[in-house]
């Protein structure tokens, strides 16, 4: 399954992310595969909820881009993540 060969979840079973947030962004350090990197992610309220979005690189993680079928099928090594949580006034 792709979380055991992309994310290798056996030796890395945690994402962790420590970081701030303000109105338009959220800011802070991402781990992912053991490996770290810093990231902002632009973002808004909307009613009672930030909203952002962001575009990773998997290979700043050490992610190799899946491919399948002898090289015909691949994946794009850019990923969208995208956030919601509550807002607190």
């Amino acid at each position: 399954n792709l979380e055991k060969h992309v994310l290798d979840v056996d030796q890395y079973p945690t994402i962790f992310f420590q970081g701030t947030i303000d109105g338009e962004a959220l800011s802070g350090r991402l781990t992912v595969r053991g490996q770290t990197r810093t990231i902002t992610i632009p973002g808004q309220i909307q009613g009672d909820r930030w909203v952002g979005a962001v575009e990773l690189d998997q290979r700043w993680f050490g992610i190799k881009p899946f491919r399948a079928v002898m090289g015909a099928l691949k994946v794009n090594p850019v990923v969208r993540i995208q956030v919601e949580m509550p807002w607190m006034l």
